[in-house]
Parts: structure tokens; C-alpha cells; sequence
């Protein structure tokens, strides 16, 4: 119960608080509201309120406390309480959220309406002419569709320059802005690092493992060891002014949003409603992008780890903190310089707000009270869950948080985007192909289970609306993006069925047909072809789009350690060029995740040229590649391996300075820095083919045991070959997302 509250020091107590109306006292100070008290005011202070005279009989009022934050967003009574201090209302201190007054006051829709008038009209000129509004300098083109009204764009210039006092006020040194990464990060087996710890021979592991920083367990599972951090030293930050910010929310609206749906573009254009959080968020993600300044994404990143500071999204349970902490972890690189500290912050953060969902019973079916509009937005922000934490289960090769046999199926409920729901169901069905593959439940996989994953997919890939259809060039970003995650699926289900070396369970007996296999390696070139020529948004700003590029050029590895296609080869070596490229662009120095996966990319295609010999290629390519259709079937990949075979038993010496153009992809030429050397000092002579015999076996997945002994002196040469930035001097290589 309130304490009683003297209206005047004559007046009589009264047991509830006076309403707000009939208060007798009136507050006009600009100090934050205080709460009621249990005593009059005695004597000047500076912290009573100001007394005006409100009527001739020369009573007084005291002004309405404004509500705080989260009772106006429960649109619940806000009674503060009056012993605590700072000022603390009922309902915060009972849930223990912060109790603030920081977020405007939303806007009337009369006056919405009116000022929205006046600006079309064009007799807002004063209200536009502030010193703080954007509206008149801005471009055009930047602000279509974000001039929004004069309460957002204030908002908007509060909110930065609110962020840019925080930062000056701390001025953090070079130190402060990149820490030390953790000690280690454990990684799973369909992790990148993974994968390239499988590409040496088994006597080289330790050898290898003390150049990358690798240290394997007994599961399998594999942990990145970090010797010494080397601190990137960034350059002086710029500021984020309100055009830029606006012409960042555009590029977000235009190419980021139509791939990862988690609000709408009503929603980002309310200037006004948008917590600081989410907008600069939608900043550094649009920033990660090729067509702006790294310049401009280092300081967006550090603006959004201030604004975290300030408004801590992990605080309070709400959509929006929801829809915010999904924006922020589309990539990582948002999050830091360096690829293991900010891929464990990523991670932790989408994890935050999945829990945050599940909180709020966003895995339900939406309450049938509600609005059919909320429901479908709940329905949304639920399925872009399921999407990022599929993708942060398979990129990092960690467990899934999400129970999709506990949860609501929005699929069918769901009716406003077809893209997002195609995504969410091919993000199911990734999750159940990756619990049934994983190396600890394998040997209680059945191949019935096996078989009904596969024929689920293939029903669902019959389901593909036709506008999401692949078409090659012609396709739209969402196919294109779509097809890249099927190859992804197709990689991480099919892989441990196609390697030789795979210890597989005795009781399993299931492995895909060559045609399906053959069908997959061909959906593989197409979507890095597609990717490296148009896929620049979702490889610069989400972290999916590069790691489903090394699903598919492992595609191809596998399938070259196999046959020695030079189609494969090219493939892999698009992908190495293609990377290089995009890594460029960054300057997170050789710690940097774009640098980490280029490296990797490199490694990947220096492996398949050394297995590549130009005999065994025309043999090959004579019997046909995999440009071919399915309609040959099986016999086409029958034909294949027997030209590979007969090509075989007559083996020439293998070229280590073999460099395949890539005419077959839709990329520009291979850069120098990737050809493997030639000089004898960096790359140690192969041992030669005796004539009439055939090639030593390779297993899938490693290198040929004839190379094994090569591995250690072609590690040291990548000190001082020119392939990039070069391996790490005495350090560590953290795990890749």
C-alpha cells in the first residue's frame, strides 16, 4: 500500500495516493520525477519541486510523475516508490528490471498526422531547420523512405550524439578496444577449423597443431589454443553522423533485409519507436559491407558497443531486444578485430536472445487474443531464431539450443513471406541432419533415420515456390542465398558418407547414389558461381554466406580427391581467388575472421593442386565432367570413374606449379598470389611416379600418403610464400564461425 501523503501541511492523511489530476502540487523542474513523499517539503531544497500558483485561492498542484519506460510499454499504473533511491516505481522493483525514463514519449496519431501534413506541404520549415535534424542536408537518396518525422529524426540525432559523448567521455586506447581473445573455444567437427585440421595425415598432427594452435580431445571435438594475442592497432574513429546513419538504415532496407526478414521495413522507418540498440545494430551490420569504408564499419561496430553499455539489450525481455540481438549477430565482425573473441561474443549473444524468445513464448503458437498482425510478427521473429541458431550450430559445430519437437511449427500458420518460411524449413531440417551425423550420436543413427532426412528434403525441395527457383545468373538474391544453404545441407549430411576414411558405425548402410552425389557437386559450382559474381551482400554481411562458399568448395575437394576433375580444381581455386578479394577489403590484421577464412580457402586449394596431375585431368575431362545433366544417371558417374581409372595406371610426374585458369566460373582471373611456388628453396620436390603402377590411395578428406612427408616443409614455406598475409609469427589460430 502507498504511504499516505500530505497535500498540505494542514490537510488531513489520506491512506491512498491523491490521483495525478486533482495533485495539488505542480512540479516544473527539469530533474528527473520524483517519487511521492510520505512527508510535505520543509524549507528550500534543491530537490522539491517548484510551486506555481495554479489558482486564485493560491492552492497548489504537484505535476504527474511520468511513467516510467516499461510500465508505459505494459501501458501499466506507474506508483513510484518513495523510500528508494534513485526514484524505483512498484512494478520495476518487483520484476527487478531498471527503472528508467529515457525512451520518448510516442507520438499522438493526431499529431503524427499533422506534422507528417505540414511536411508535405511544405510549411515545416522551422521545425526542420534545427541544428540537429538531418532532413536538409541529407541526400535524397539516402533518406527515401527515412525522413520520417520531426520527433524521429530528433530522436535519431539524440541517440548518436547521445552514443558519441559516451565515447569521448571514455576515449578507449587500442588496448580497451581489441582484448585479449578467451584462452580456448571448443569447435565442433562441422566447424572450419575442423575441417582443416582433417586435410594433413595423421603422423603431421602435431606438427600442425602446434603451427595453427589446434589441440584436439577425445570426441572428437577440437579446441584453439591461443599462445599470444596480437593486438590489431586500429586506426583513429570517425563519427556517425545522422545522413550517414540514414543512408546506412537504406542499404540495410534494400539488401540486408531482404535475406534476413527480422523486422519489417514499417518498423525501421518509425525513427522514432526504434531503441538505439537496434539502430545502430542495423548500422554496423549494413556498414560490413564492400561498398562502404572499412573506416565507416569500424566506427559503426564501436558505436553499437557503446550503445550495448548504455542500453544493455540483455536486460529486459522485449520483441524488439529480441529482433535487435538477432540484427547484431549476423556478423560477427560487428563484435571485434579479432575472429575468436568476436565469434564467442556473437555466439553468446544469439544464444542471449533465443533464450530471450523463449522467454516470452515466441516457440509457441501465438495466443489467439492477439491481433492477427502481432501474430505473424511473432510468428516471424521466432523463425528467424530457428535460423540463426541452425547457423550457429553448424558454423561453429556446437549443439543446437532449440527443441524443434517442443516448439510451435510457424510454417503453416505463417503466410506473409514465402522465403522465410522455405529458410525455416530447410533450417529444420539441417538441424535434424546435423544430430543425426554428429559423431557422438551416430552409432544410435538408424538408416531409417537416414533415409526419412533425405526424403523429407527431397519433398520440401519439390515444394520450392518457382519465384525462389535457382536460375543461374537470373536468380534473385533470396534464390540465390536459398540455393547456397541447400548445398550447405547437402554438405554437411552427405560428407561423412563420401569419405573413405569416415569410421562409420557397422549397423549403417546408408550412402547417396552417385547420381545424387553427382547432382550435388553440380549445385555446388553453381552456387559459387553465383556467390562470388553476386552474392556480395550475403557473403559482407552475413556470416552464413561464407561458410555455406567452404561447404561447397568442400564439395569439390572431395569429389577431386576422388576423380582429380579439373572442373573441381577450378571450383576450389575460384573460391580461394574469390575470398581473397573479399578479405582485402578488411584491416583486422592476420587475426581478422575474413583473413582466417581466406587462409583457410588458400590451404584448401594448395592441397587439391598438389593432388592434381595434368595425366590423370585429361583422362578425365575426356571421359566427361560435371558440366554434364543428370539425365546420364548413374552411368554418367560410372563413365567418369573409369576414365579416372585407366587414366591412372599411367601417371606422370604431378606438377606443384600446375595453375588452372578459371575459365569455367563467372570470377575474374587467378590472382598470382595464389599459384602454388615454384622456387625449390619453399616448395621440397615431389617424390616421382614409377611408370606402370598406379597412383598410392587417398583417402577422402586427406592428403595422399605419397605427400604426407611433404606436409611439415610446405607448412614452413607458407612463412615466406607469398600467399597473403601470411601464417600467424609465434601465434595462434583461433576458430572461425
Amino acid at each position: 500500500m502507498q504511504p499516505p501523503y500530505d497535500a498540505h501541511p494542514s490537510s488531513a492523511r489520506t491512506p491512498f495516493p491523491v490521483p495525478a489530476s486533482h495533485s495539488p502540487h505542480a512540479s516544473t523542474s527539469s530533474h528527473p520525477p520524483q517519487p511521492l513523499s510520505a512527508e510535505p517539503p520543509v524549507g528550500p531544497s534543491s530537490t522539491a519541486p517548484v510551486l506555481a500558483p495554479t489558482d486564485p485561492h493560491g492552492k497548489k498542484r504537484k505535476k504527474a510523475l511520468r511513467a516510467c519506460d516499461e510500465c508505459r510499454a505494459r501501458k501499466l499504473k506507474c506508483i513510484w516508490v518513495e523510500e528508494r533511491h534513485p526514484p524505483v516505481c512498484y512494478e520495476c522493483a518487483k520484476r527487478s528490471t531498471p527503472c528508467e525514463t529515457i525512451r520518448p514519449a510516442k507520438v499522438d496519431p493526431r499529431k503524427r498526422a499533422k506534422l507528417e501534413a505540414l511536411q508535405r506541404t511544405g510549411s515545416d520549415t522551422k521545425l526542420g531547420a534545427t541544428s540537429t535534424s538531418p532532413a536538409a542536408t541529407a541526400s535524397p537518396a539516402s533518406t527515401k523512405g527515412f525522413t520520417g518525422t520531426s520527433d524521429g529524426l530528433d530522436m535519431l540525432a539524440r541517440c548518436v550524439d547521445r552514443v558519441s559523448k559516451r565515447m569521448q567521455e571514455r576515449s578507449p586506447s587500442p588496448d580497451q578496444r581489441a582484448p585479449s581473445p578467451p584462452a580456448t573455444r571448443m569447435l565442433g567437427e562441422t566447424s572450419l577449423t575442423q575441417f582443416l585440421a582433417q586435410l594433413q595425415g595423421s603422423e603431421d598432427l602435431s606438427l600442425i597443431d602446434k603451427e595453427y594452435g589446434l589441440w584436439r580431445s577425445s570426441d572428437g571435438s577440437v579446441r584453439t589454443v591461443v599462445k599470444r594475442a596480437h593486438v590489431h592497432t586500429p586506426h583513429p574513429l570517425g563519427t556517425l553522423t545522422s545522413e550517414t546513419v540514414l543512408e546506412l538504415v537504406q542499404h540495410f532496407v534494400d539488401h540486408v533485409l531482404p535475406l534476413f526478414p527480422v523486422v519489417t521495413v514499417a518498423e525501421l522507418r518509425a525513427l522514432d519507436t526504434l531503441s538505439p540498440v537496434a539502430l545502430l545494430a542495423v548500422c554496423a551490420i549494413a556498414a560490413s559491407s564492400r561498398r562502404f569504408s572499412f573506416e565507416r564499419f569500424d566506427t559503426a561496430r564501436e558505436f553499437l558497443r557503446t550503445a550495448i553499455e548504455i542500453h544493455d539489450p540483455r536486460a529486459t525481455a522485449s520483441l524488439q531486444n529480441v529482433q535487435a540481438l538477432l540484427i547484431m549477430t549476423l556478423s560477427c565482425e560487428a563484435h571485434g578485430p579479432i575472429s575468436t573473441q568476436n565469434g564467442s561474443r556473437s555466439f553468446l549473444l544469439a544464444g542471449c536472445g533465443i533464450r530471450m524468445a523463449q522467454d516470452m513464448g515466441l516457440h509457441r503458437q501465438p495466443p489467439t487474443d492477439l491481433p492477427h498482425a502481432q501474430q505473424q510478427e511473432r510468428m516471424r521473429v521466432w523463425m528467424c531464431c530457428v535460423i540463426t541458431d541452425t547457423c550457429y550450430s553448424a558454423s561453429p559445430g556446437q549443439p543446437s539450443m532449440i527443441d524443434l519437437d517442443d516448439c510451435f511449427d510457424c510454417s503453416t500458420a505463417f503466410e506473409s513471406d514465402p522465403y522465410l518460411v522455405a529458410l525455416y524449413q530447410l533450417c529444420m531440417l539441417l538441424q535434424r541432419a546435423m544430430k543425426a551425423v554428429n559423431r557422438v550420436r551416430l552409432s544410435k543413427t538408424t538408416d531409417a533415420q537416414l533415409e526419412g532426412i533425405l526424403a523429407d528434403f527431397d519433398a520440401w525441395l519439390v515444394q520450392v515456390p518457382d519465384a525462389l527457383q535457382f536460375a543461374g545468373s537470373e536468380s534473385t538474391v533470396q534464390a540465390g542465398m536459398l540455393h547456397s544453404m541447400i548445398v550447405c545441407f547437402e554438405s554437411i549430411f552427405l560428407s561423412p558418407f563420401v569419405k573413405q576414411d569416415a569410421l562409420l558405425p557397422a549397423h549403417l548402410h546408408f550412402r547417396p547414389s552417385r547420381a545424387r552425389w553427382f547432382a550435388v557437386v553440380n549445385r555446388a559450382e553453381n552456387s559459387i558461381n553465383w556467390m562470388l559474381s553476386q552474392g556480395e551482400t550475403p557473403l559482407d554481411t552475413w556470416f552464413i554466406g561464407f561458410y555455406s562458399l567452404m561447404r561447397a568448395a568442400s564439395v569439390h575437394f572431395f569429389a577431386h580427391t576422388r576423380t582429380g576433375d579439373v572442373r573441381n580444381l577450378r571450383a576450389i581455386e575460384a573460391v580461394a581467388n574469390g575470398l581473397a578479394r573479399w578479405a582485402s577489403w578488411a584491416q583486422d590484421g592476420p587475426l581478422g575472421v575474413r583473413a582466417k577464412v581466406h587462409k583457410i580457402s588458400a590451404l584448401l586449394w594448395s592441397a587439391a593442386a598438389r593432388r592434381h596431375a595434368p595425366s590423370m585431368t585429361e583422362g578425365v575431362a575426356a571421359a566427361g565432367g560435371l558440366g554434364e545433366g543428370l539425365s546420364a544417371g548413374s552411368a554418367g558417374d560410372e563413365e567418369r570413374e573409369g576414365g579416372s581409372a585407366s587414366a591412372s595406371t599411367a601417371p606422370g610426374p604431378p606438377s606443384a606449379a600446375t595453375s588452372v585458369p578459371s575459365t569455367s566460373l563467372a570470377v575474374p582471373d587467378p590472382l598470382p598470389s595464389l599459384s602454388v611456388p615454384t622456387s625449390p628453396s619453399l616448395v621440397p620436390s615431389l617424390p616421382t611416379w614409377t611408370t606402370a603402377t598406379a597412383a598410392p590411395d587417398a583417402t577422402e578428406g586427406a592428403l595422399p600418403d605419397y605427400l604426407q612427408t611433404e606436409w611439415q616443409g610446405w607448412c614452413d614455406s607458407l612463412l615466406t610464400d607469398n600467399l597473403g598475409w601470411g601464417f600467424l609469427e609465434d601465434a595462434a589460430l583461433p576458430g572461425l564461425l
